[in-house]
């Protein structure tokens, strides 16, 4: 009498076909192999701001945006009077300098605003100054 056995042979069989349905779904939900992960996060831009009348006609301001990880901000910042853009700066280390001949018909308490549009890392911020220039 012979005896067959073939149950070995339907344990390899499902264990193959197995195997091979885990590799495909592996390969399927993005393959086999390492992956990699990026995370990008928005850091809080301060600003400080500081302005300097250097004479009734001239006006300097200077400024520094900080943020809060220590990340260094980059782009540009709008010095604006109202709705009136006076100037662009591209930032230096996040550091900005405005130089502006005041206009004659300035008087008065005059509040000008630094405006940065944020990177793609940092939120946008806005800071204002008001000097008084006089009569």
């Amino acid at each position: 009498m012979v005896r067959t056995t073939f149950a070995p042979l339907i344990r390899a069989a499902v264990g193959l076909s197995l195997s091979a349905l885990i590799a495909a779904g592996m390969l399927l939900a993005g393959g086999l192999g390492p992956s990699t992960t990026t995370a990008a996060y928005h850091d809080d831009a301060y600003m400080n701001l500081s302005m300097t009348v250097v004479d009734k006609r001239t006006a300097v301001v200077t400024g520094r945006i900080e943020a809060q990880y220590g990340t260094i901000p980059t782009g540009t910042v709008t010095l604006v009077r109202g709705a009136d853009t006076l100037a662009t700066a591209t930032l230096d280390a996040g550091a900005y300098r405005f130089e502006l001949a005041v206009p004659m018909t300035w008087s008065g308490d005059v509040e000008l605003e630094v405006v940065y549009g944020g990177d793609a890392n940092h939120d946008a911020s806005r800071s204002a100054v008001t000097v008084s220039l006089g009569a």
